[in-house]
């Protein structure tokens, strides 16, 4: 019974591209049954089937995207946009942030996302505007800017 919590709760990983080019590898050279390439590969027969699926119809070895999670919407251009607008306005709230991305780049992030971007960049609040983490300034050597951030 715990065994079968404890596998329930580990994330599934998808197959190695590098076993995915060996398996489509000896299909080609060898011709071997599915079942015979599952056996000596040691994975499902259901993977092999959908593998050589996808190669056919694709032409590719990489896996599907996983469904359920969309792509992350903090794009390095959005990274960049944040870290311009906090060098010039220090002081904007993370709602203004927000809608700067969204009228300069048409993508619509909630507040949360833009104080993840910002913790991310290394930014912290501190009183009245955004300001470098100390640990982030350090790695600047350059004196601090007329904007309050280092």
């Amino acid at each position: 019974m715990i065994l079968v919590e404890l596998v329930t709760h580990l994330k599934m990983r998808a197959y190695s591209e590098d076993l995915r080019a060996k398996i489509i590898e000896v299909y080609e050279r060898e011709s071997p049954s599915q079942r015979e390439l599952a056996r000596r590969f040691d994975v499902s027969l259901n993977f092999i089937v959908t593998l050589l699926r996808l190669y056919r119809e694709t032409g590719s070895l990489a896996p599907r995207p996983r469904p359920g999670q969309p792509p992350t919407k903090l794009t390095q251009a959005v990274l960049e946009h944040l870290e311009g607008e906090l060098e010039q306005t220090p002081d904007a709230t993370l709602a203004e942030l927000r809608d700067s991305v969204a009228e300069h780049l048409d993508i619509y992030l909630g507040i949360s996302t833009v104080h993840k971007a910002l913790v991310k960049l290394g930014y912290r609040r501190k009183k009245n505007r955004f300001t470098l983490s100390k640990k982030r300034a350090s790695e600047f050597s350059s004196p601090a800017k007329s904007t309050g951030v280092r």
